[in-house]
């Protein structure tokens, strides 16, 4: 390990997950780059999550487990405590039942460094049951933040996302997720956007998010809060859009305000079994 390399802090929230875990963590200890710390969080598992952190942690001092006894859980409360510890130059997110590929720290620190960007983002797959799905970057460049209007809406609707992203720790500083459970990874997408003056991707997928079924992501266990998330999300990306200098004229403000409450009034008619009387 050459210690002049940059620090990275690995940030892994990790909740009943013993299946896939050891995947997950293999996966950055098999990184060719190797000057790293993995902040694992444990946000109340049940099952052997913990004892297989503890193994690891005592093989590997780079290692080291966080336990969210703060009464409040979820993933982005779990991410936010591990943010409290992060000592690296920059930080990268990693959830427990997903695996990345050995060159992602590499590659990721090698751009940051050589182009001082803020954040370097990248592609990703989706692995559903032995079927993948390739997710290419999208936008996929090299933007200055007046770039930000002209690609803004490719970027709310774009790959762009925590776990997607080598992350300069120094624009966290006053950024941290929301308490739902579901969605969070948007809202705190949108805060750290208004934060960014540099980006460079890279069109590579190194990301394998992994479909499980009866997740947080794959069930109806949110539904009760679906409309509160849904425009939560929406005030989060009218204020990125406010910051690429766009206003509320614009169309893409106005495409995002309707796609998200059109999404509203579609959970209310399913989900509420609102009936509209059919003249006759």
């Amino acid at each position: 390990m050459n210690e002049n390399q940059p620090l990275v802090s690995v940030i892994m929230p990790v909740y009943n997950c013993e299946r896939f875990l050891t995947e997950a963590i293999e996966s950055v200890i098999s990184q060719s780059y190797q000057n790293w710390e993995l902040l694992i969080v444990d946000d109340g598992s049940k099952d052997k999550s913990v004892p297989i952190i503890e193994s690891y942690v005592e093989k590997d001092s780079r290692i080291r487990l966080y336990k969210n006894e703060s009464g409040e859980h979820g993933p982005g409360i779990a991410r936010n405590y591990g943010m409290e510890h992060i000592s690296g130059k920059y930080t990268y997110f990693i959830d427990s039942d997903d695996w990345i590929e050995k060159d992602l720290l590499q590659d990721t620190v090698t751009l940051a460094e050589k182009t001082n960007a803020d954040i370097v983002p990248f592609g990703f797959v989706i692995e559903d049951n032995g079927k993948q799905i390739k997710k290419p970057l999208k936008p996929c460049g090299n933007f200055e933040f007046q770039d930000f209007k002209s690609i803004a809406n490719e970027i709310t609707r774009g790959t762009w996302s925590e776990c997607h992203e080598l992350i300069r720790s120094e624009l966290l500083q006053d950024v941290r997720h929301n308490k739902y459970k579901t969605g969070e990874d948007i809202c705190f997408q949108m805060d750290l956007l208004c934060n960014v003056r540099k980006v460079c991707g890279i069109d590579r997928e190194y990301y394998h998010y992994r479909v499980v079924k009866g997740s947080i992501s794959h069930t109806d266990k949110w539904d009760e809060v679906f409309m509160e998330t849904n425009i939560s999300v929406w005030d989060k990306e009218r204020k990125f859009l406010e910051y690429c200098g766009l206003n509320e004229d614009s169309q893409i403000m106005k495409n995002a305000a309707i796609e998200r409450y059109t999404g509203c009034l579609y959970w209310l008619c399913e989900k509420k079994s609102i009936v509209f009387n059919r003249k006759a």
